[in-house]
Formats: structure tokens, sequence, C-alpha cells
């Protein structure tokens, strides 16, 4: 593997961190002129971010990757998509497929453990059809459906087929030979555990054919694990500190709940931002400048802070008003809010130099690291399934920082990552001696 495709910032950390945990060194990078990343013995997991932007726009950010790939083995290629199919799914594959000679992709959005699984070519997320879920509602599903296939077929250029179990277990080959025959280009599997996608990853393995993997951080850690182990020095040592700041731009019902467990178990500061104050230009300046102010008297005083989106109704309303009062959409509300969570991090670099930073949902890392003019993101382990711990580096600094999707994880995942960084329990929470060293129980 050369280089991973992802759609956003989250989605290029947990499928990176899949092959770094072969041993296989592994950046995260956001700049598209990817040739002078290549050849150069590591693996590439580029941030496209398109998940925000229009189908067109898409299209055309995936094909300019694409056309630089020309000389790439197409096996050597994974393209990462969100295991809930949120984003431009389908533009990218068309553009994908446009630009590359290949004779087909495969793809597989299950990610079973994150509990999220295609059973009979419906979508699951911890055992619940995707239309009963909150994602469901997400601006960014492209289509109201839980079948994978409708999703990805909604504007599709190509002919999809679905894969069920009995598809890759009995006469793979001959399926295969048949479909291609019918001018199949996307295939979709069905898959509800782990071992489900190794068995199709064994069998397409098998093919001659050149074909591209597509897939969620689930077929990522498959594909990892098929690669020879490299290796290395143990990787680079951290020392856990104060000064660490938690930003988190999602209003994702996941996220507001690993918000609540931060703030009850642990000793970090809050400090709520009104997302609809960032979406005013006039305004904005000062408001960074009031907040920014905040967080560094905290940091100053060796503590640490947390920031968040106020997610109230009456917050929410006013963001509506916004939208149909200016013509534009969520995904473009979802930037500005970003770009001014980015601003406050940014004026507060430069007063503190930040050392840790936990960062929430993909927008708000992908604007975080952008406006700090931060140009890579190493990638060294997992605190847990889905929450990478890496290191942001510009030419002359770098942060300790944690990325996570917003719809990722358990009530404590933000705990876990806060004591991770040096973080502490308030009285009455501790650690025990669990596995990887932490608790939330009370004494």
């Amino acid at each position: 593997m050369e280089i991973i495709i992802a759609d956003d910032f989250t989605g290029a950390s947990d499928s990176g961190i899949k092959f770094k945990e072969r041993n296989l060194e592994t950046k995260v990078v956001w700049d598209l002129e990817i040739r002078k990343y290549l050849d150069k013995g590591n693996l590439i997991s580029l941030d496209l971010d398109t998940r925000n932007i229009s189908e067109e726009e898409a299209y055309q950010r995936t094909e300019y990757i694409f056309k630089q790939l020309h000389m790439v083995n197409s096996r050597k290629i994974f393209k990462k998509i969100d295991s809930t199919m949120r984003g431009n799914i389908t533009a990218e594959i068309n553009a994908m497929l446009d630009s590359k000679e290949i004779d087909f992709t495969v793809v597989i959005p299950s990610y079973p453990d994150n509990n999220r699984y295609l059973k009979g070519g419906k979508l699951y997320v911890n055992d619940v059809l995707l239309e009963d879920t909150p994602f469901y509602k997400d601006v960014l599903l492209p289509f109201k459906s839980s079948l994978a296939t409708e999703i990805i077929s909604f504007q599709s250029k190509y002919k999809v087929k679905r894969l069920n179990k009995e598809d890759i277990s009995y006469n793979f080959e001959e399926n295969i030979c048949s479909s291609l025959k019918d001018n199949v280009k996307i295939f979709v599997c069905d898959a509800e555990t782990n071992q489900d996608i190794q068995e199709i990853y064994d069998n397409f393995s098998t093919l001659n054919n050149e074909f591209i993997w597509s897939g969620s951080a689930g077929l990522a850690n498959i594909i990892a694990k098929s690669l020879k182990s490299k290796e290395f020095d143990s990787i680079s040592q951290y020392e856990p500190e104060n000064g660490i700041i938690v930003a988190l731009g999602s209003t994702n019902e996941v996220t507001r709940k690993q918000l609540q467990a931060l703030v009850l178990q642990t000793d970090i500061n809050s400090i709520e931002i009104s997302a609809y104050k960032l979406l005013h230009s006039e305004k904005l300046q000062s408001e960074i400048l009031e907040i920014a102010l905040e967080i560094f008297e905290y940091l100053s005083e060796g503590e640490n802070v947390v920031i968040y989106t106020n997610a109230s109704d009456a917050e929410q309303q006013k963001l509506n008003d916004y939208k149909l009062k200016k013509n534009i959409n969520n995904r473009q509300i979802g930037k500005k809010i970003s770009k001014g969570l980015g601003m406050i991090i940014d004026e507060v670099n430069r007063k503190f130099k930040i050392k840790n930073l936990i960062m929430s949902g993909g927008d708000t890392a992908k604007g975080i690291a952008d406006t700090i003019n931060y140009k890579e993101y190493e990638l060294f382990h997992s605190i847990e399934e889905g929450m990478p711990l890496g290191i942001l580096q510009s030419d002359n600094s770098q942060i300790i920082s944690v990325t996570k999707s917003g719809g990722f994880g358990t009530e404590d995942s933000l705990v876990k990552a806060y004591i991770t960084l040096g973080g502490h329990f308030k009285n009455g929470y501790q650690r025990n001696n669990t596995s990887d060293g932490y608790s939330n129980q009370r004494q």
C-alpha cells in the first residue's frame, strides 16, 4: 500500500493508523500536490476534504488526484469511504473509474469494530438500521436510503452490484466473471464481521484484474494485516503534561454525551461558544479574541480547557434562520464554524504554543490544522478504535494531537484521550489496573 485517499481528516487518520500499527511510517497530509510524497518509503494518507463540498467539486478534486497516480499500481491505492456512506461517495467513485484504467472497485463500508456493518444490503449502526439513526438525518448522506447500492447507484455512471455472503463463498470467480461481462464496475459487499471482510479480501486478491479497494477503516485494517510488518524503533515518546485543549465542533449526539462525561469526570474547564456568532464576520474577530484570552488564562495557570459549540434548540434555530437568510446550506455553515474554531486555536497558539490538542469532528480537525498552518499529521498509535494519537507538524513546531470522528467512540472516549495526554480525574474518579490503565469507576 502506498496511498490512502480519504474525504476528511479523521477518515484519513483512522484508516492510516491501521498501517502504522504494522510499523509502516504513516503521515496524513492535505496538500493536493501529492507527487512529492510518493516513492519515499512511507504510506501517505491524503485528506481530499471533499465531504462538505459540492458533488461537482468532489469529482474534480478526485479526478485531479487520480491523474497524478496514473503510474501507481491500483492495488497500492485505498479509497477510504465513510462507514455510514456520508459525503460525495458516488462522485468520487465516478472520478476514480474515469481517471484510472481499472476493471472495477470493491466497496466494503462495514466497520465491525465500531459496530457498523452491511447485512442484506442494508447499513446498520450499533445494530440499528441506518434510517433509524441520527446519521440518516445528516445532510451529508447523499441519498436517503439504508440500502448501500441505492446510495451509490444514485448519480452513478457505472453499473452497481451487491455481493452477499453466498456470492463470495460459492462460485466466486464465476460470479465475478459473469458480472464483468455484464459491465458491472462497482461491487458492494455484505460484511458483518472482520472475518467476512477477510474472506472478501482473500477471494478478490486471487484475481488478476486491476481494481481498487474502497471502504472504511474496517477494510483498511484487513489490508494492513496482509502486509509484512517492518522493523521499526519504538515510537517517539511524549511526556504527558498540562496545557491541553479539547476542541469540539460536532453537535453529534455521541460527541455531546462524550462531552458530558469529560466535564463530569475530569478536572477540565469548559467554555461554550456560540456557533451563530462565529458566522458573523463583523463580530468574528472580537469573539475570537475574547475566547482566546479566556483559554490563554486557563493554560497560563497550568489548567486545561474544552471548547464546544452551543447545541441548544434556540441556537439551532438561529443557525437555520441564518441559513435561509444567506441562502447557504449546512455544509457551508459547518465550514464557517470550523474556520472560526481554527482561528481561535491559532490565536491561542500564537501566545502560548499549544502542546496538546484533542479534536472531535473531521471538519473541526481540518479547520484547525489549516488555520494554524500545520502541514502534516504523523500517526503514532490508537488510544482506542477510531481515535489515533499523533503529532501535528509545521516547519518549526509540533502539537501532540488526538483526532476522532464526531460519531465514533463510547461515552468515555474523550475522557480516555484526556487522561492519556496528562489530564486528571476529579476526586471520586480514578484509574484502575485494567489492561489500558483506564477506568471511570468512582472510588
